[in-house]
């Protein structure tokens, strides 16, 4: 099957998520267009796919659950963690400024985030996020 969004191998960021049939992949994109800021839901029955659309560079995690698509972006020592409803296609964000996130989970519904905080010393601090 070919897709018209570039590589979406495992680059240092996420490997795919594979949920119910469904494969989900954040596409690098191509040499005119970088960093598409979505996430690609394929169905692995039929071929069809859908664009989940963050608008948002620099998706480095994702996570999958029934309900949401979770997504991290770090840019600019600002983390931005959506998360996309799946059955009204609503995002709600949580912006933390001064943070790197580094990779996203999902435990019993809530979302957890490794991350560290940057300060002035250019030393960081790793943290645990726990948000609803």
């Amino acid at each position: 099957m070919a897709l018209p969004y570039g590589s979406m191998d495992y680059v240092g960021f996420i490997e795919p998520i594979v949920q119910k049939n469904h494969l989900f992949v954040i596409p690098k994109g191509l040499s005119t267009k970088k960093d598409l800021g979505i996430v690609l839901d394929i169905d692995l029955t039929d071929g069809s796919n859908k664009k989940v659309e963050f608008d948002r560079i620099n998706i480095t995690s994702i996570q999958v659950t029934d309900e949401y698509i979770f997504a991290a972006s770090n840019f600019n020592q600002t983390v931005y963690l959506d998360r996309y409803q799946r059955q009204n296609k609503t995002t709600d964000t949580v912006k933390l400024n001064d943070w790197m996130v580094l990779n996203v989970g999902v435990h019993n519904g809530q979302l957890l985030a490794t991350g560290l905080e940057m300060s002035e010393s250019n030393s960081g601090t790793m943290s645990i996020f726990r948000t609803n």
